[in-house]
């Protein structure tokens, strides 16, 4: 009987491969505790609900994952077609309610390719260092924010629908597109980049700076698109 329990074990662990292959579990005061995730193979991220997501592009694949010691395990961390995904089991913290008696969920990642970011709901993700890659999307649905320091690329897609926050302090790139949709703000600066098409439609602001060859704009609302600190040449 000891050995089918451990094969049926074995199996079950097996199973459980695609979620995390192994687990280091550390105490930390501040967060409660942290674990790293065992996880590559991917390109875009999928954050859902009020977690912190802070990315850096790296050689190699990691994710750690710091949490209150009762909510960690409800963290979930998947892979599949390309994408990170990133969520609480049960949809647990959907919106930040700025309960002051639960601490932050961070999850800390870096892989060697970026592609994209898809956030929904009110959590936040950060680049913390310099970006290289070939095309960057960023897709923001709620109110969360998502700031990127330096980009270097041929295309950047930017979408944002809702109150949210969308901040790139530097890009370099042949063509952007960039689409708000609500009340939120989009902020780009630009470094001797190609087009940029903008469009709002409500109430949010886009604010542009830095030096592109061609802007093109359109707004449908109350919303505006400041240009006074964006040379066009």
């Amino acid at each position: 009987m000891k050995k089918v329990f451990f094969v049926m074990m074995a199996v079950a662990m097996l199973t459980s491969c695609r979620f995390d292959v192994t687990r280091t579990i550390s105490q930390t005061p501040e967060s409660g505790e942290t674990e790293y995730r065992h996880l590559k193979g991917f390109e875009r991220i999928a954050l859902m609900g009020s977690m912190d997501v802070k990315y850096i592009q790296a050689d190699s694949f990691s994710v750690k994952v710091s949490a209150p010691s009762n909510e960690i395990k409800d963290v979930e961390t998947i892979v599949e077609k390309n994408t990170l995904t990133i969520k609480m089991k049960n949809g647990n913290r959907i919106i930040n309610f700025g309960d002051i008696d639960r601490g932050p969920i961070i999850v800390y990642v870096t892989s060697p390719d970026f592609l994209g970011i898809s956030l929904m709901g009110s959590g936040d993700f950060m680049s913390l260092r310099p970006l290289d890659t070939d095309t960057l999307s960023i897709d923001l649905k709620g109110s969360g924010d998502i700031v990127f320091t330096d980009v270097i690329c041929d295309r950047v897609n930017v979408s944002l629908i809702g109150s949210g926050d969308v901040k790139v302090d530097n890009v370099k790139t042949q063509q952007a597109r960039l689409n708000l949709v609500g009340s939120g703000d989009i902020d780009m600066h630009f470094e001797n980049s190609g087009e940029v098409d903008s469009q709002v439609k409500g109430s949010g602001d886009i604010t542009l700076s830095g030096t592109v060859k061609k802007m093109n704009q359109l707004v449908r609302g109350s919303g505006d698109i400041n240009t006074g600190s964006l040379v066009v040449r």
